[in-house]
């Protein structure tokens, strides 16, 4: 029967998926994957978590053949299989499904002890172009084994993000000419702006000049010689900088906190954006102007679809009447998908009953922002919050708001929000991952490190700006630690862009970042006043004066919640 390949054997096919003979089991499951018929999946699906590893091992090849989405759950758990070959065979199939929410079971499998799951893993993330895995990834190319350090250049290429270049830029000081030789691959066709900025700061260093005889130096010559000649790159552009004055930058803060149903109500999305605007108005720190002319923020009742939407369409009107604008858009509240695939964020009028109806879908949101002209916008949507400690998975999903059937709060799928030049867009978690908030109820985990990134955390000696790669590096480092750390829980941030890098605040008012670095017990004792501030009801929401009770706080304090140093 494998051999007829034809829809009529598909029913017989499926009856014998449970038949008492493993063996027959195994066949039909093959043909089942050869005819590729979804009527096949339910029973497949089943397979998985047969006895015998042989089904489980042909049950997931067949599902990577007809490449369902729906199998992806069951493969995710084969992924910790105690067989290898099942490790192997669950990770090929997920990355033939191209399924995002594989990409955190995957990323794990990078430190598998078997060579062909670390290759196999880095193959799949490659296939689903999982920005998330960038950095195991460049990580994975100093692998002691060949075959797993050529796959992952592969992967890498196939991802070709400019999130990579920090990473690889490192490895062209590295002793094995292999590792240095691949990044230098990867960085040839990534084909960046940023990528030879980096490598002219790198060759012009005497000490990598004289590394491994030279031999460092010439792979980055040659890389920098071939992105220059593919951007006709003949001569340095003028870094693009900032003014003290930030009469071109514009941002929209959005927390929803309380909806019109208390059980969708989130009070800690307003503490966030009042202590982002906070920080962002302070003219000794980020130096953005505070009126209604280059600032607004919705929250609690203001934050409608109509009033977001609206909100759109004002950041449209200004970067139309301003070439140099700058955007930064901030929306914190919760987020959720449903069956069909479609995004829905939650406003304050959102009814659970009918949430198609009443929330506001993510194309309706991205075709407002894909009106924006402006040629650098950064749109951040932390929309999958969690409250307090996790301890198990049960923890996590009591955590989240109750959801009609059909519907599940997951984080913003990379591919809703269509980025297109100029636009960057982060998202505070990834796939079923939530956004905590931290176990004193003051400020979420991401906010936190995200006012640290704002005060200079990753900047460097001298720097007056803050760029969205210092806000991307730091977060992605700082965001996974305290969230492990503080949580009990994973938390990975998601960054995607398609333009050069540009500068989103003023560092330090404009003055720069002293000599010493960045002083961290500063920034911490900024923060601490801030959410004081914001917590004690000072400052204002929009027009109104804000008074959040929150209840009595836990032992931790500002000082233990950021990572790093």
């Amino acid at each position: 029967m494998e051999d007829i390949k034809s829809e009529v054997a598909i029913p017989r096919l499926i009856k014998f998926l449970e038949d008492e003979d493993s063996s027959v089991r195994y066949r039909a499951a093959s043909a089942l994957g050869e005819i590729k018929s979804e009527a096949a999946i339910p029973g497949l699906i089943k397979l998985l978590e047969d006895e015998d590893s042989s089904v489980r091992y042909i049950a997931a090849s067949a599902l990577g053949e007809i490449k369902s989405e729906a199998a992806t759950p069951g493969l995710i758990q084969l992924l910790e299989d105690e067989d290898s070959s099942i490790r192997y065979i669950a990770a090929s199939a997920l990355g033939e499904i191209k399924s995002e929410v594989a990409t955190p079971g995957l990323i794990q499998l990078l430190e598998d002890e078997d060579s062909s799951i670390r290759y196999i893993a880095a193959s799949s993330l490659g296939k689903i172009k999982s920005d998330v895995a960038i950095l195991r990834l460049i990580q994975l190319l100093e692998d002691e084994d060949l075959s797993v350090r050529k796959r992952t250049t592969f992967a890498l290429l196939e991802i070709k993000s400019e999130a990579t270049i920090p990473g690889l830029i490192k490895l062209l000081e590295h002793e094995n000419s292999d590792v240095y030789c691949r990044a230098a691959d990867v960085l040839i066709e990534i084909k960046s702006e940023t990528a030879m900025i980096n490598l002219v700061k790198i060759i012009n260093n005497q000490n990598f000049l004289q590394k491994d005889n030279g031999k460092n130096s010439l792979n980055a010559l040659d890389a920098l010689e071939k992105i220059q000649q593919h951007l006709k790159y003949y001569k340095p552009k003028l870094d693009r900088t900032m003014s003290n004055i930030l009469s071109h930058n514009y941002a929209l803060l959005i927390g929803v906190g309380e909806c019109e149903e208390p059980k969708l109500s989130l009070p800690t999305t307003v503490k966030d954006i009042q202590a982002v605007k906070t920080l962002l108005t302070d003219e000794k720190l980020c130096g953005y102007i505070d009126n209604n002319q280059h600032l607004r923020l919705l929250s609690n009742e203001t934050a409608t679809s109509a009033n977001i939407l609206e909100g759109l369409n004002w950041l449209k009107q200004q970067a139309e009447s301003d070439p140099e604008a700058t955007i930064f858009i901030y929306y914190s509240g919760h987020g959720c998908l449903d069956a069909s695939g479609d995004y829905y964020l939650i406003p304050h009028e959102t009814d659970r009953a009918d949430i198609a109806d009443t929330a506001l879908p993510a194309t309706t949101f991205n075709a407002a922002l894909q009106q924006i002209p402006a040629k650098q916008l950064l749109v951040i949507i932390d929309s999958c919050h969690a409250q307090g400690m996790a301890s198990s998975k049960e923890g996590d999903t009591k955590s989240r708001p109750p959801l009609p059937k059909g519907f599940t709060q997951i984080a913003l799928p990379k591919n809703i929000i269509q980025q297109g030049k100029g636009k960057v867009v982060f998202t505070s978690s990834t796939g079923n991952q939530v956004s905590w908030i931290r176990p004193d109820g003051k400020m979420s985990v991401y906010t936190y490190h995200l006012l640290e990134a704002l005060q200079g955390a990753a900047n460097q000696p001298g720097d007056k700006v803050v760029k969205v790669s210092h806000l991307m590096n730091h977060l992605s480092k700082t965001v996974p630690a305290t969230a492990r750390d503080l949580c009990k829980a994973e938390q990975t941030p998601f960054f995607s862009f398609e333009t050069e890098d540009f500068p989103v605040a003023l560092l330090c008012g404009g003055k720069g970042l002293a000599t010493v670095g960045w002083d961290k017990q500063q920034a911490e004792e900024t923060i601490r006043g801030i959410s004081n501030q914001v917590n004690n009801g000072v400052g204002n929401v929009g027009d109104r004066n804000i008074g959040i009770n929150i209840g009595t706080a836990g032992n931790i304090t500002f000082g233990n919640l950021s990572s790093g140093s």
